[in-house]
């Protein structure tokens, strides 16, 4: 028989992640949360993604264009994973509040 598997165990480092970012709940004042919630995601999503992506279509030999195009597909799934982990982030919550 296999070991049950602990779902809030798994998650732990993730809504820990969330709370630094400030996608889930501040004590704060919910519009500098909102700014600041903008600011460190846009920044971070689309700056380096977009610097990765700019350094894969400016590569100039075969070793260079490979390494940016293996990097720059990574980031372009980190960032996709992010915006639907953001999106369904009320039903992960709710999971583990159980």
């Amino acid at each position: 028989m296999l070991p049950q598997i602990n779902t809030k165990a798994i998650f732990v480092r993730l809504f820990f992640t969330w709370r630094i970012l400030g996608i889930t709940g501040w004590p704060f004042n919910r519009y500098l949360r909102v700014v600041y919630d903008l600011m460190v995601n846009l920044t971070v999503t689309f700056g380096f993604t977009g610097h990765v992506i700019v350094g894969f279509f400016f590569s100039t030999n075969k070793d260079e264009f490979f390494n940016s195009l293996v990097i720059s597909v990574a980031c372009i799934n980190s960032v996709l994973k992010h915006f639907i982990l953001r999106y369904f982030k009320r039903e992960v919550w709710d999971l583990n509040e159980t």
